[in-house]
């Protein structure tokens, strides 16, 4: 599917758990796709820790 490839002016992720590295990866990719705003739910000490900043 080449239309759910492309980007979109906002993208909405979710980290509820699983590892910090499946977490990386699904906000890098989540990046990506965003083209205007990247809306991150999640536990803050999780999402810090995977991106290394205080968010």
């Amino acid at each position: 599917m080449a239309g759910r490839a492309a980007s979109r002016p906002v993208v909405v992720v979710a980290v509820n758990g699983g590892t910090d590295e499946a977490a990386a990866t699904a906000l890098a990719l989540a990046h990506a796709k965003a083209d205007a705003l990247l809306i991150v739910c999640g536990d803050p000490q999780q999402i810090n820790s995977v991106l290394g900043a205080g968010v």
